[in-house]
């Protein structure tokens, strides 16, 4: 994978320098990475922070967008290179680690692309968000999903009734402790591997990937999730997607009843 990141940032370099020649000394890579660096860990991988945004202005403004896009392209390949070397010394089971890998070498594949999908670079593609967030190593891979840090967004409970409110304030204040760190989740329908992990044993993988995790990391005080697809009206609206609230349902009983 080195030969292969060594020379794609050859080739980055130089078709951006071929028509903007100094736009790489006026914003360095490494100013970009030093700002995403500074989010905060619970930000959300959708979160762009002011002087991000800023600096994509200010190199848009200098250039055009498809010097832009070819721009993420070197940065991402070169967090891969920064995360490469680190992989090993993350408190994640192998699996992910693998995952990881995979996911590395797909997004290598995307930036060596020539234009297949404009736009796949910018922040206007949710695509673009997870993979930036994978290269970071602020999302983690497991098949169709992938999961990070988050705070626990209790304020979004404050319409679930007054009786459950008040036993997740309960659950907040004496068994958690506080409201970070905990894991949420989310569905990669663009994914390559979504089609075969999205299914019942894949569901179930990732849970117990996610368990492992904790084990691991036993700073982290839980796992939620605030999804659509739990509902129960889904078998009848879309009977195909059921099985996700049948393995989330079947998890829940085996915690409660130990």
């Amino acid at each position: 994978m080195g030969k292969r990141i060594n020379n794609l940032i050859a080739d980055l370099t130089h078709e951006i320098n071929l028509t903007h020649n100094g736009l790489l000394e006026k914003f360095p890579i490494e100013k970009y990475i030093a700002e995403l660096n500074r989010y905060d860990t619970y930000a959300g991988y959708r979160y762009v922070s002011d002087e991000v945004k800023g600096y994509c202005e200010a190199i848009e403004y200098s250039s055009n967008l498809n010097i832009l896009e070819n721009y993420h392209k070197l940065l991402v390949v070169q967090l891969i290179e920064n995360a490469t070397g680190k992989i090993e010394s993350l408190k994640f089971p192998n699996a992910i680690k693998k995952f990881y890998l995979n996911d590395f070498d797909r997004i290598l594949l995307q930036a060596e692309k020539e234009q297949e999908h404009p736009n796949y670079f910018l922040y206007t593609n949710d695509r673009f968000y997870k993979d930036l967030g994978i290269c970071c190593l602020r999302l983690f891979p497991v098949g169709a999903r992938k999961y990070e840090l988050a705070k626990f967004p209790i304020k979004r409970f404050l319409k679930k009734g007054y009786a459950q409110f008040v036993n997740l304030l309960i659950f907040i204040a004496f068994r958690a402790r506080g409201l970070t760190p905990f894991l949420t989740g989310h569905y990669d329908t663009e994914d390559p591997n979504f089609k075969s992990e999205f299914n019942v044993e894949g569901s179930i993988f990732a849970y117990r990937m996610i368990a492992r995790v904790m084990r691991m990391n036993p700073d982290i005080k839980g796992y939620f999730g605030i999804n659509w697809i739990n509902d129960p009206q889904i078998e009848r609206i879309s009977p195909r997607l059921a099985f996700v609230r049948y393995v989330n349902v079947a998890l829940q009983c085996k915690y409660v009843s130990g």
